[in-house]
């Protein structure tokens, strides 16, 4: 009885405590349940397939799914599975498939209540309403609440792998880092990023006891995920699908509008696996990107090796620094790869936004959120209402590219800036 009403004071204190931003996340949630956009273009390939395995689920069950040939990481059964069996019938699936844009709209805003919680520390008052530039901005909400897609659900596990590494989490931490790798491959591309937090404060406190909790908690939440699939001998099927996500769409460009527009006239239709000099323009895409890569990540290791050499390892990267590079690791990715849709800088977003309401700095965030809008409805077209192609000049591809070039210089120029000034790097320093 006494714990009983030791978890009711705490969710009270808890609810109490975020009574603000709770109560500006239910509003919010109640109108997207309400007002929910039903529509189905440019994404009605991807309802029809999970339509599709929705009801191969429902006849056949969650760990017979691999055995269709689908080509999706486990997270994404796991959601429609559990809408399986909310709708329970072949004609509901099809009715209601819409209906999982609310738990998509759901999950970001998990992800703003997470930025919520980073920013409350600085700002404890103005937290909650600071948060609506992130949660009213349309950049964060075309990909889910129009465009139909799953991206804000990796990008907010992926924030919170981001928040419980600053918090020293370790454990929970790389639960949730996997469990968005398990979502989208994607993920993969913060792994340097949450890595590095990860080593930081194992350079200043290092635990065997902890490391060993933190990765017998990750071996226990991935056995279970993968459970279903390995009873079945369908474990194979599951990495397989994980290794072969590269290579699907063999064009240089899938929406993406980056600078391979620079280079071809028409990169849609420009198959990747051709090239100059004999490299792919696939493989010219990779080195791109990885040596990109290289130029976000280097202040990480200049800022390592003084750490290393003045024995001084209490002291903590700059978390606003953190969050430039949370922005633009998939800018980046999405920027100089091949074959890159046109939401896969989904998660610049939602790093952007902390950063700009933890650093009251709001011109990166601006650019990052125009380029990507632009980006998605130059894409789809849904705000449009048709396929023809825009005639504007801001909805040119090439304009839309630039401006995505501008991003990256700006967030390289906010990262390299403090270098100059040693005190800003302690000042800032958590």
């Amino acid at each position: 009885m006494n714990k009983k009403h030791s978890l009711f004071g705490t969710f009270y204190k808890w609810q109490k405590d975020h009574r603000s931003i709770l109560g500006i996340f239910l509003v919010a949630f109640v109108l997207v349940l309400l007002f929910v956009p039903d529509t189905t273009t440019p994404g009605k390939y991807d309802r029809r397939v999970w339509i599709t395995w929705a009801n191969y689920m429902l006849s056949n069950g969650l760990e017979n799914v691999y055995k269709l040939g689908v080509d999706y990481l486990p997270i994404t059964h796991y959601i429609l599975y559990g809408y399986t069996l909310l709708t329970g019938s072949t004609e509901s699936i099809i009715a209601n498939i819409n209906s999982l844009k609310i738990f998509t709209f759901g999950m970001e805003l998990v992800g703003v209540f997470y930025v919520y919680l980073l920013i409350k520390e600085k700002y404890p008052r103005q937290a909650p309403l600071a948060c609506l530039l992130i949660l009213l901005n349309p950049a964060y909400l075309y990909d889910s609440l129009l465009y139909g897609q799953w991206d804000g659900i990796y990008t907010t596990l992926v924030f919170i792998s981001f928040y419980y590494a600053l918090k020293h989490r370790l454990t929970l931490s790389l639960i949730f880092f996997f469990i968005a790798i398990n979502a989208k491959i994607q993920a993969l591309v913060y792994l340097p990023l949450i890595g590095f937090i990860w080593l930081e404060h194992l350079m200043e406190r290092f635990e065997a006891k902890r490391v060993f909790k933190a990765l017998v908690g990750l071996v226990v939440v991935q056995s279970l995920i993968l459970l279903p699939f390995a009873l079945t001998g369908d474990l194979w099927r599951v990495f397989e699908v994980g290794f072969n996500m590269v290579g699907r769409y063999p064009q240089v460009s899938m929406g993406a509008n980056n600078m391979w527009f620079f280079v071809f006239e028409n990169p849609l239709k420009q198959l990747d696996i051709h090239g100059v000099y004999g490299l792919s323009y696939n493989t010219y895409g990779l080195l791109a990107f990885f040596a990109m890569s290289f130029v976000v990540l280097f202040p990480l290791v200049i800022y390592l090796f003084f750490k290393i050499k003045s024995r001084d390892f209490s002291r903590r990267y700059p978390v606003s620094g953190l969050l430039i590079m949370g922005a633009l690791l998939p800018v980046i990715f999405f920027y100089f790869n091949t074959q890159m849709h046109a939401r896969y800088a989904h998660s610049a977003i939602l790093f952007a936004g902390a950063y700009a309401l933890y650093n009251r700095k709001y011109f990166f965030y601006i650019l990052a959120s125009l380029a990507y809008f632009l980006n998605l409805e130059k894409a789809s077209k849904i705000l449009k209402g048709n396929i023809m192609e825009y005639q504007v000049f801001f909805m040119q591809s090439k304009f839309i590219a630039i401006l995505f070039a501008l991003l990256i210089v700006l967030g390289i120029y906010l990262l390299y800036k403090p270098f100059f000034s040693t005190t800003s790097m302690h000042q800032e320093g958590k």
